[in-house]
């Protein structure tokens, strides 16, 4: 069986960060993807989705520069893990491989 993930989106916003008592951490951020579509009518469409990412044993610089509007490549895979404010399943992505790739230009994803 084959469970991978490749994303390039933006961030949605600055990563939260959680600590364990041993000293590594964690992040965890929203991330915009967007698809551009033609549907029959020739009408063109944005389909956007939000992933939630989470990136075990993150590295300092990927915690000190992973920011709300970077161009990140995300590498990964799918995973279903409870919510713990309302205790229901949550889809999130975990990041194995991530790369900055650059800045949001304003209008535009790439």
């Amino acid at each position: 069986m084959l469970n991978k993930v490749h994303l390039i989106g933006n961030v949605l916003k600055d990563p939260e960060v959680h600590s364990y008592s041993d000293g590594s951490f964690f992040l965890k951020f929203p991330l915009i993807t967007m698809d551009n579509i033609v549907l029959k009518s020739k009408e063109r469409k944005v389909l956007t989705e939000v992933h939630t990412i989470k990136m075990l044993n993150a590295s300092h610089f990927l915690k000190s520069n992973i920011c709300k509007g970077k161009i990140v490549y995300v590498e990964g895979k799918i995973k279903t893990e409870k919510d713990p404010v309302n205790n229901t399943p949550e889809v999130i992505i975990m990041a194995y491989n991530t790369r900055i790739l650059g800045e949001k230009k304003e209008g535009r994803m790439w």
